[in-house]
């Protein structure tokens, strides 16, 4: 992501030393999946505050916009748990009932999160689940209020259903910049009509919508919940993108960027507290997944759609990802004991050693001389190998 900034008087989200020299050519940064960002309204200040000129970006095609934002959306969704119900499969003699019930059942600017732009269309699960050719959708809006009375309409809905979808999490009015929350638990008043589905003994299925964490343990632990995806702020083809998803017409892709704590861990460190590992002095109990053990998921956990399945992963271990950078921002390797831990938590290991002297893998691209960007392996056969088995 480029910032609003300007760097020695070029606006860094229409520097060509940025974009191109470095990025595109010296990184290499050319993929399907590689692209670059502007933060929030950098665009529209370059015209505003530094005064550029104005070049028709208005004019990128809508359909290009169309699938980047549902491809974006399907590759975003994590799987937290699956017993094996999905992907679910509609019959095409029949009709399947699905009922969808929640805050965020037919939720639309409410996909977007926050720094959003001006979405050409918002489909919201709802929406989507009625483009469905062999679906009958039940839907219900009472849902989250504390008097139990409204959730009548949403609980006739569910037992009329083949499967249940709970769409529901927080919104940028839980937590937002200068907007803090004090829990990371699911309020009462979504668990129990959740609890009160999931008794029902038909397939549930739980959509976690927001951007923030939450404290998944009781839809975890509960054998009656039967998955959890967590779908965070989708965009405007989030609905779409839900379910593709669960009726299996695409793959899940989405990995856990995050580690899930427990809710009662922001009573175990205080906020000032920025310390990763353990702290028998100030009773920290360590943060993120290379410390903490006790994580409801830890990060990038990956689970198969379906229930049971096993694949192979192939694991690329590379010379640059064991490199540092110096000072003058050279990517160097350097000789010394290395580890490397497989999965969270850890699974297997392989120490090895790297002897010899120190390599640069890749020079820094100077600003002067712009066409003559080297990547550099100069000694490469200084380091040698060594592993203890």
């Amino acid at each position: 992501m480029y910032s609003y900034s300007a760097i020695n008087g070029v606006l860094t989200c229409a520097d060509p030393y940025i974009l191109q020299t470095i990025v595109r050519e010296h990184w290499n940064w050319t993929g399907s999946g590689q692209y670059m960002a502007s933060d929030c309204d950098a665009i529209e200040n370059a015209d505003a505050y530094h005064h550029y000129t104005a070049t028709g970006l208005q004019d990128v095609a809508d359909t290009l916009i169309a699938a980047l934002a549902l491809q974006a959306a399907e590759e975003a969704i994590v799987l937290i748990k699956n017993d094996g119900v999905l992907p679910i499969s509609l019959p095409a003699d029949t009709n399947t009932n699905i009922a969808i019930i929640g805050g965020w059942a037919n939720a639309t600017t409410e996909m977007l999160g926050s720094y959003s732009g001006i979405a050409p269309y918002l489909h919201s699960p709802l929406y989507a689940l009625q483009q469905l050719p062999h679906g009958n959708v039940l839907s219900s809006n009472e849902f989250g209020s504390p008097n139990t009375w409204y959730w009548n309409d949403a609980l006739a809905a569910c037992k009329a259903a083949d499967f249940i979808i709970v769409a529901d999490g927080i919104s940028n009015s839980d937590k937002a910049e200068e907007h803090d929350r004090y829990t990371i638990a699911w309020p009462a008043t979504t668990l129990e009509p959740i609890n009160l589905a999931a008794s029902l003994g038909i397939p549930i299925i739980v959509f976690q919508m927001g951007g923030g964490q939450l404290d998944d343990i009781v839809l975890l632990s509960n054998p009656n919940v039967s998955a959890v995806l967590w779908g965070w702020y989708l965009g405007m083809a989030g609905g779409d993108a839900l379910v593709n998803i669960i009726t299996g017409e695409v793959a899940l892709a989405g990995r856990l960027p995050i580690t899930q704590h427990p809710a009662n861990y922001v009573n175990q460190v205080a906020i000032s507290d920025m310390g990763l590992r353990p702290n028998a002095t100030s009773g920290n109990p360590r943060r993120i997944y290379k410390w903490y053990d006790n994580a409801l998921r830890p990060l990038q956990r990956l689970l198969a759609v379906k229930g049971g399945a096993t694949s192979t992963a192939t694991l690329q271990l590379t010379l640059d990802s064991l490199a540092r950078h110096d000072e003058q921002g050279n990517t160097v390797l350097y000789p010394g004991d290395y580890g490397l831990l497989l999965d969270v938590p850890t699974q297997a290991v392989l120490n090895f050693t790297l002897t010899g002297s120190p390599v640069v893998l890749d020079q820094w691209a100077a600003t002067t001389n712009l066409g003559s960007m080297e990547r550099s392996a100069t000694h490469a056969s200084t380091l040698s190998w060594m592993s203890p088995d």
